[in-house]
């Protein structure tokens, strides 16, 4: 990911954050976190967004923030995994890369209705085992929104 750690600014908000992370997955398009740079009037730090990366221009291409290359995997989208720690198990629905190496996973539980849908856990990469690989491809659907997926031509 070449804007990871650089200036970007969201064409629809103007907001304008140091992109300090992002997170791919075969059923959505790619989002960017982004960061204020700096504390606000307050002297607080203000809070980070995510956006399309599509919405997103990069402002200034000077390195801000230094890229540890991402800690290796053998995990796979749907993939189904274990919490070595707390015994969660899903299926693997999203990819989350930070700028200093650090990979995260979305674990989605079975789908049991729509009250399961908001109990998915962000795992870190070390704490997940397989317990299921997926031998299916992942194809991602177009990536034009929720209106082109809602209606298929």
């Amino acid at each position: 990911m070449d804007k990871l750690g650089k200036k970007g600014m969201d064409r629809s908000s103007g907001y304008i954050g140091i992109i300090s992370a992002y997170e791919t997955s075969p059923f959505c398009m790619t989002r960017l976190h982004m960061q204020a740079a700096g504390m606000d009037d307050k002297k607080e730090i203000p809070l980070g967004y995510s956006f399309d990366e599509s919405d997103v221009d990069i402002v200034d291409d000077t390195q801000v923030l230094s890229i540890v290359p991402e800690e290796p995997t053998t995990i796979n989208f749907l993939d189904e995994v274990e919490d070595i720690v707390t015994g969660f198990k899903g299926k693997v629905a999203s990819k989350l890369v930070y700028a200093n190496g650090c990979v995260r996973w979305v674990v989605h539980p079975p789908y049991k209705g729509e009250k399961d849908y908001d109990k998915y856990q962000i795992l870190a990469n070390k704490r997940l085992k397989i317990i299921r690989a997926n031998k299916e491809p992942v194809n991602s659907p177009k990536t034009g929104g929720p209106i082109e997926r809602s209606y298929p031509r």
